[in-house]
């Protein structure tokens, strides 16, 4: 018993039907379970497929299915008047493609995945395939880098915007960063750095409960550790604002966190030795329950799968892209309901940064503590600059002592773009980059 992690999406339409789609032993295997009839029909929908495919629905209940199969073609299926139809979007080549995503929003249909650089195995070229009234049009999103692995990205989609939230590699460090199509002009806007700090990073999940409440979390690694990390966003009109940012889980190997709103609660539900854990906040992020274990992910095997519905009491009840729960047709959710089935886990203490300060200071208080050290170090650099025109002047300072109090201002100087450095990744609330 415990978790098997292999790649699977399930979708249910409007009418209650539900379809899981699985990719084993190099074929999309599709269930379809007929919610009127009562009957489970198992077909073979794609041979010779990669691991790369993914499924939307659109609102009239338009399945569409994207992968590639072995021979490196990018195939676009669609499920119509109860029939499956295949196109081809990318003839037979040698390139292998990743992170392949594909959404949908009425007729318009969106599919993104990363293709390797050549001039090195950790540079990625994002490409976006657009279709729009029967035409397709590609765009060149951004290239990314990566350190060990190339981590996933997720997509948003409403009516005006697709949201890409993806990794990339600033530095030495891999960030997280946010993008935004516009459907209406057809353009992509700039990057915003979401992230800045130096642990490593792995998963990813997003989730808007509403039309500016921007959840992000993700598993990093501290001390050896990976801790499951929550973050809180307002987006309104063209600024993203950072509200809170939290640890939810304890030090362990915490991996898939995953986003459940559900019953006026936003849960975190996340693995940690093949088991389900979860914290739940009922106030968009500011608190947080203690972790719980879900006592059927150690008697069940249990599964990760991307979940998609047009079922209308479904959505009117959850809000969530993806879930931990037993294989179809023994469909369930595991990591979120009723506490009956939860065990409490005790909580560590909270994690402090390097200084010692709660991860949550006030972004007001890093703002007064700003203006002390901008006053601070204006004078100091003022000070040690005067007092080196004044030896020169006098020509009382040999050229020795002169280079070293130059010494000492370049690392003063460095000192003070160190402190900059740091409250810009500490500070709260800080309006990032404009979406254009």
């Amino acid at each position: 018993m415990g978790f098997v992690n292999q790649a699977s999406v399930l979708v249910s339409d409007s009418f209650g039907n539900i379809y899981s789609f699985l990719w084993s032993e190099e074929k999309i295997v599709l269930v379809y379970f007929d919610k009127s009839l009562g009957n489970t029909e198992k077909t073979v929908l794609i041979e010779d497929c990669s691991l790369a495919f993914d499924v939307a629905i659109d609102k009239d209940d338009t399945l569409y299915v994207a992968c590639q199969k072995k021979d490196g073609s990018i195939l676009l299926l669609d499920y119509t008047n109860s029939s499956w139809h295949t196109s081809t979007l990318v003839e037979a080549n040698p390139t292998k493609i990743l992170n392949l995503n594909i959404t949908a929003y009425e007729k318009t249909v969106h599919i993104l995945y990363c293709v390797a650089s050549g001039e090195s195995d950790r540079r990625y070229r994002i490409y976006h395939h657009l279709y729009e009234k029967q035409t397709w049009s590609t765009y060149e999103v951004e290239d990314i880098g990566r350190k060990e692995v190339l981590n996933p990205f997720q997509l948003s989609m409403d009516k005006n915007h697709l949201m890409l939230c993806y990794y990339n590699q600033i530095g030495n460090e891999e960030q997280i960063f946010l993008k935004f199509f516009d459907t209406l002009n057809k353009k992509w806007s700039a990057s915003t750095q979401l992230t800045f700090g130096t642990n490593y990073k792995m998963y990813l999940d997003i989730l808007m409960t509403n039309k500016t409440n921007f959840h992000l979390t993700y598993s990093e690694y501290v001390e050896g550790n990976l801790v499951v990390r929550y973050e809180g966003y307002k987006i309104k009109g063209n600024q993203i604002t950072k509200m809170t940012e939290e640890y939810v889980s304890n030090p362990a190997n915490c991996s898939y966190p995953t986003f459940v709103y559900n019953d006026n609660k936003l849960w975190v539900v996340w693995t940690e030795y093949d088991q389900v854990v979860s914290s739940f906040t009922m106030d968009m992020g500011n608190t947080w329950s203690v972790p719980y274990l879900w006592k059927a992910s150690k008697e069940q095997t249990f599964v990760h799968y991307k979940f998609l519905s047009n079922d209308e009491n479904l959505k009117r009840n959850y809000q969530l892209n993806y879930s931990f729960g037993r294989e179809f047709p023994a469909f369930s959710f595991i990591g979120f309901g009723s506490l009956d089935q939860a065990t409490e886990i005790p909580l560590k203490s909270k994690k402090k940064e390097k200084d010692g300060s709660p991860s949550n200071m006030m972004s007001e208080e890093l703002r007064g503590l700003k203006d002390i050290l901008d006053s601070m170090e204006k004078r100091q650099v003022k000070e040690v600059k005067e007092s080196v025109k004044n030896e020169i002047k006098n020509n009382t300072t040999q050229n020795s002592e002169i280079d070293q109090i130059r010494s000492e201002v370049r690392k003063l100087e460095e000192r003070i773009e160190i402190i900059e450095e740091y409250l810009n990744r500490k500070r709260r609330g800080i309006l990032f980059a404009p979406r254009k």
